[in-house]
């Protein structure tokens, strides 16, 4: 019974972050553009000049969709089964903090000190899940 509680946990896990990356990524990478929001929002800092406005948008866009395709490769591998190697799940998770860390920079750079202040906590539960799950996997794996 401990198997299938600790398996509906990871899947739950995995859920949360595909979702929060699926639903923030694909509409960005198909916007077809940078949308005026994030140029209002970005084009007086330097991030207009260097790496550019346009490139920002996808890099940001890109990191979330391929956070949200390494979690979907991980269910289809049924990582979240309690007893599976967990590579995708957890290589997905450490690319999903550097993505907040992102995301908390543009905040922080913009003067949203809410938002950054939500970013920080997001990467915080990011780190600590990776932590736990990796000691469900070291646990499983004896």
């Amino acid at each position: 019974m401990d198997k299938i509680f600790t398996s509906l946990i990871l899947f739950a896990i995995t859920l949360l972050f595909a979702i929060t990356f699926g639903l923030s990524g694909i509409p960005k990478l198909l916007a077809g553009g940078v949308p005026d929001w994030f140029t209002g929002k970005f084009g007086n800092c330097f991030l207009a000049s260097f790496p550019g406005l346009f490139l920002s948008f996808y890099i940001i866009a890109l990191a979330e969709t391929l956070n949200f395709l390494g979690l979907v490769i991980s269910v289809v591998r049924l990582e979240f089964l309690a007893d599976r190697p967990k590579i995708f799940l957890k290589l997905s998770l450490i690319s999903s903090a550097f993505t907040f860390i992102m995301l908390g920079f543009g905040q922080r750079l913009t003067h949203e000190s809410t938002g950054a202040a939500y970013l920080f906590f997001y990467c915080g539960i990011t780190i600590f899940c990776y932590f736990i799950i990796d000691k469900i996997e070291k646990q499983n794996n004896k």
